[in-house]
């Protein structure tokens, strides 16, 4: 099944595949990452210092849902994705539904829906590459506005303080309007 949906006046294609779970499996990948720095220092004849070494560990994991699906026309479907976390069992329907940005012939999973449970399990990440407004049209309306501003300002403090507000209020702008396509594109999923 396929339709079109608009969102920030761009139109996306969504192609769903239906079918009925034949078989489903899940692992997780963790991502471990550390950094030291820090530490040495000298000693000479029982006396002198070290210094402290500084650790930091990062770790995320990444939920990995793998699953067949058997269509009404009795085809079958493959299907592996990350980020999901899908809940579902054999005997369950799901939706996958398939999102391809203007003049696109691939694209991301961005939502499986289970019929039975009812519950939406959604991929944020490919989402917001897909609808994100661009960040270069944000920086060239910055810049711009910079420049008339140290155009019309004088003044160190006057111009650095309207410098810091434009900035700040261009990503505050640019992160409120992809917070609103993210929510519109579920919206209409």
């Amino acid at each position: 099944m396929s339709k079109t949906i608009i969102v920030n006046d761009q139109s996306y294609r969504l192609d769903t595949v239906t079918g009925t779970v034949l078989a489903a499996s899940k692992s997780m990948e963790t991502k471990v990452q550390g950094s030291a720095s820090g530490g040495g220092g000298r000693l000479h004849n029982g006396s002198g210092s070290m210094r402290d070494v500084n650790l930091t560990m990062n770790s995320t994991t990444v939920v990995h849902d793998q699953f067949f699906l058997q269509d009404a026309a009795g085809k079958e479907h493959a299907f592996q994705l990350q980020g999901f976390n899908v809940a579902c069992r054999e005997g369950n329907v799901l939706d996958v539904v398939t999102a391809f940005a203007p003049g696109a012939q691939r694209g991301p999973y961005v939502m499986v829906y289970n019929n039975a449970t009812q519950m939406r399990f959604y991929n944020d990440q490919a989402i917001k590459q897909l609808c994100s407004p661009s960040f270069w049209r944000y920086l060239l309306v910055c810049l711009a506005l910079l420049v008339v501003e140290f155009k019309l300002l004088s003044g160190f403090f006057l111009i650095a303080g309207s410098l810091f507000a434009t900035v700040f209020a261009m990503l505050v702008a640019y992160g409120i309007k992809s917070g609103n396509n993210l929510q519109d594109f579920k919206n209409k999923l």
